[in-house]
């Protein structure tokens, strides 16, 4: 998959050798790459899903997507987005988007999500009619910016809400 960037950050497909890298050979990609790369990155529910990506990806099974997230300023990594179809959910991305802490999450949420939309999801098109993510009741900053982008409350699981947009709506 293509990367997509702005001026302040870029949206980067995880190769198999990225994954590879992130979980076997941690500290040298740490020590060589041109991007500092902070001890809390990935987030622990990326990491998760490394050794099941690499599976899909050898298997050819396009339903989970992982993407890294750095700012090009500051050559840092900043955070990742997870992208997954269940099979009883046909048709429905479930979107995870993950920051390294509160503060990074109000300097990129907005701007990787507009990107993430407007750009990354053309490429799966056709493969999803609707994309899914959640967040926590208290996270007004998220739910602002989801309804802004056009994202509907399609349910509410306490402490949970439950986001849907269809990809033509945004």
């Amino acid at each position: 998959m293509k990367d997509f960037k702005t001026e302040k950050i870029i949206i980067m497909s995880c190769s198999s050798e990225m994954a590879k890298s992130i979980l076997l050979f941690r500290n040298e990609l740490t020590s060589r790459s041109p991007i500092t790369i902070p001890h809390e990155w990935p987030s622990y529910r990326f990491r998760s899903f490394l050794p099941l990506y690499l599976e899909f990806l050898e298997n050819k099974d396009d339903s989970l997507h992982l993407w890294i997230t750095a700012d090009l300023l500051e050559k840092r990594m900043v955070g990742d987005i997870i992208l997954y179809m269940k099979t009883e959910y046909q048709e429905t991305g479930f979107l995870e988007l993950y920051f390294l802490n509160e503060k990074d999450e109000k300097v990129y949420f907005k701007e990787c999500i507009y990107l993430y939309i407007r750009f990354v999801l053309k490429q799966l098109s056709g493969k999803m009619t609707r994309i899914r993510t959640e967040t926590l009741m208290s996270q007004t900053f998220r739910i602002h910016i989801l309804r802004q982008i056009g994202f509907k409350l399609k349910k509410r699981e306490d402490p949970y809400l439950i986001w849907e947009l269809e990809p033509d709506d945004g």
